[in-house]
């Protein structure tokens, strides 16, 4: 069915312009400029527009590297004049805000375990953590992953190993603080610079690991299974 995107002017309290697309849609709007991926179900293929806040067309370029994929694809981060789009199996590509051409492309899909599938983790997140200083970007993939955002490279990657429900619960002054939400309780700090381990602290105990929240000082975690609260040194781990 054809789908509407309607913007709004919320002073004027009236509708500027309605934008008409069928299949999967996603849109950020960045500098009062708006960018739309969308499928065009005829052609089995996935635009990407730029618009300006008035309607008008700024370019519309087709993305016949998504064609083959038949996966959904997403605007994950426009930062500069660059567009990251990413696609739910680890596929990331960026694309020239300017001109719409395609700068690199990625596909992180190699070797994938198969025990990983059983979890319905194999599909990439949006990133957990983007430092534009450095020009990187963290995601929850097979593995935690760090991404170079001008060309695509992997920095680092830190194995979950037995522990498929790990995942990046807060990143905080350069340190990235994992947990396992499934289980006994279990945090791993990691350098978000060279993705190597801080420290780690574990209880032998399983008790329902709820919750995680990282001030300048601490790292605060609950579990309602003991009706415990812990405190942790957020550099060491004591």
């Amino acid at each position: 069915e054809i789908e509407d995107f309607w913007v709004y002017d919320y002073k004027n309290k009236a509708y500027v312009w309605r934008y008409k697309y069928k299949g999967w849609f996603d849109v950020q709007i960045k500098n009062n400029e708006m960018y739309i991926v969308h499928e065009n179900a005829q052609e089995d293929v996935y635009y990407l527009d730029k618009q300006r806040a008035d309607g008008a067309l700024i370019w519309s370029k087709m993305m016949p590297e998504f064609q083959p994929m038949n996966k959904l694809v997403d605007i994950y981060l426009i930062w500069d004049n660059h567009i990251i789009l990413g696609v739910h199996d680890f596929f990331l590509a960026s694309v020239n805000a300017e001109t719409g051409e395609i700068e690199w492309k990625r596909d992180y899909d190699q070797g994938q375990d198969d025990n990983y599938r059983q979890y319905n983790i194999t599909g990439l997140s949006r990133p957990v953590f983007v430092d534009l200083k450095y020009r990187r970007m963290l995601f929850d993939y097979h593995s935690i992953v760090d991404v170079d955002l001008e060309s695509g490279d992997v920095l680092w990657t830190f194995d979950r190993g037995n522990r498929p429900w790990l995942s990046v619960l807060a990143v905080y002054d350069g340190i990235a603080y994992l947990s396992d939400l499934g289980g006994s309780p279990l945090i791993i700090a990691l350098d978000t610079q060279n993705g190597q381990e801080l420290w780690r602290y574990t209880e032998e105990v399983h008790h329902d690991f709820r919750s995680l929240f990282v001030t300048d000082d601490y790292v605060i975690f609950g579990n309602s299974g003991a009706s415990v609260i812990t405190a942790l040194d957020r550099k060491t781990g004591n």
